[in-house]
């Protein structure tokens, strides 16, 4: 016969008492919780009837509800899971399922960015093209599907503020703050980064993009770029090694390149 929620607490209570000696209780059902069926210990009625018990609050862990509690945790690890990702547009997102498939010149790069999401192809995807294309549109779409994806973390950020954010860490003599930061970058599961060749280009700067790039094609981490630049202009920008890689056409090297067509959606 299963034990009910009364039991348990009745055993727990008479475990405290004196030897031979036992107390009854009937504990309301509006105390039990039902998800797991142990107590609700802040419920009033469950306060009321075990006031004066010699059964310890401390010494209620075999029987007292956790479920709320939990499920707090659970909701403050997602919200600062979400806070993480860095995804924009709270208010209005851009999704897949909202995408225009009439866009002309988009159905590439759609194809693209939704098998990147899922997990197929190459390991970094690529999406070149002018401005206005829906570019950055597909870059949080693919940031908003793998974000519901199980154990999948994700970071969304241009790539200016990205190497802001570095440089700002960055002391010869003191080096654990930027190294954590890098670490914590390149641990995301899915590293966006939009817009890359805008910024200010310095060597350090040069350096620390290359770095996270190589480290991503190297252990087959998904990483997502945007960019408005060629081949040439990338090399001119970022350097040779950046613009191979992100460039490149030898199908050993994990990279999905599509050079959008599209006309500003925008307009």
């Amino acid at each position: 016969m299963q034990k009910t929620s009364t039991d348990m607490y009745t055993e727990a209570i008479t475990s405290q008492l004196p030897k031979g000696r036992s107390r009854v209780m009937t504990i309301p059902d509006s105390a039990v919780c039902l998800t797991c069926g142990k107590f609700n210990t802040d419920d009033p009625d469950f306060i009321r009837l075990t006031a004066g018990s010699p059964f310890k609050f401390h010494d209620r862990s075999s029987v007292a509800c956790s479920c709320a509690q939990d499920n707090a945790e659970r909701a403050k690890a997602e919200e600062r899971r979400f806070r993480d990702s860095n995804l924009p547009n709270v208010i209005s997102p851009h999704t897949f399922t909202d995408w225009d498939h009439d866009t002309e010149g988009t159905a590439e790069m759609f194809e693209a960015a939704s098998q990147f999401a899922n997990g197929e192809g190459p390991t970094v995807l690529v999406l070149c093209g002018g401005v206005g294309a829906g570019k950055s549109y597909m870059l949080e779409a693919i940031g908003r599907f793998c974000f519901d994806l199980p154990r999948t973390t994700v970071r969304y950020e241009t790539s200016k503020s990205l190497l802001d954010n570095l440089q700002s860490t960055f002391d010869r003599d003191n080096p654990s703050t930027f190294q954590n930061l890098m670490d914590w970058y390149q641990s995301r599961s899915v590293l966006l980064l939009d817009d890359v060749g805008a910024e200010t280009s310095t060597e350090w700067r040069v350096s620390q993009l290359t770095d996270m790039i190589e480290h991503r094609l190297q252990y087959g981490k998904r990483l997502g770029i945007t960019t408005n630049l060629d081949r040439g202009e990338m090399i001119d920008r970022l350097g040779d090694r950046i613009g191979s890689r992100l460039f490149a056409t030898n199908p050993r090297v994990p990279v999905s390149l599509v050079v959008t067509t599209a006309r500003d959606y925008r307009r």
